[in-house]
């Protein structure tokens, strides 16, 4: 079973022509401090809520 995985692993065909090989790069920080600010504020509304 391992050998036919890796079989079908390695004998696909390569990428067509045009595609580009390197993955879009994306900032994953630009919006932190929201996102960190909304985290704060669900977390006070959510110990609110319990008591």
């Amino acid at each position: 079973m391992l050998l036919l995985i890796s079989f079908f692993t390695y004998s696909q065909n390569p990428p067509p022509p045009g595609l580009p090989d390197d993955p879009v790069v994306v900032p994953i920080n630009k919006m932190l401090p929201v996102l960190l600010v909304a985290g704060l504020v669900f977390g006070i509304y959510v110990v609110n809520k319990k008591r």
